[in-house]
């Protein structure tokens, strides 16, 4: 099974005994978006006095797929979960996988992940 790496970055897959780094295929899948306004959030930034602030709250809706390739016999696709939801959305998940549980090292960062997951 080929595996072709449709996010920004080096994949590195750990299986527990060895490990692979599948590099950017230089084609980023993503989800469209629109941000939807919500609402005002009205604030006193210092309780001491000062203006109030109105912050505008908006929320990111995520819809078609863009840039994903046609199914190709033999490969698998990984993607970022937004655009894995948005590929499920419109029926498309044999072929989608995002990456598994991040594996950290010793100071937090994430180096890798544990295999692969789908939808």
């Amino acid at each position: 099974m080929y595996i072709r790496n449709l996010t920004p970055h080096p994949l590195t897959i750990s299986n527990g005994e060895r490990t692979m780094t599948i590099k950017p295929s230089g084609t980023v899948a993503r989800a469209t978006s629109v941000e939807e306004h919500v609402g005002i959030i009205r604030c006193v930034p210092d309780p001491q006095g000062g203006p109030d602030w109105n912050i505008n709250v908006t929320r990111s809706v995520f819809g078609e797929p863009v840039d994903l390739p046609a199914p190709m016999p033999g490969t698998i696709v990984v993607v970022s979960r937004i655009t894995a939801e948005a590929a499920r959305a419109v029926g498309r998940v044999e072929d989608i996988y995002l990456p598994g549980p991040a594996v950290r090292d010793w100071q937090g960062r994430v180096i890798g992940c544990e295999g692969l997951s789908q939808l």
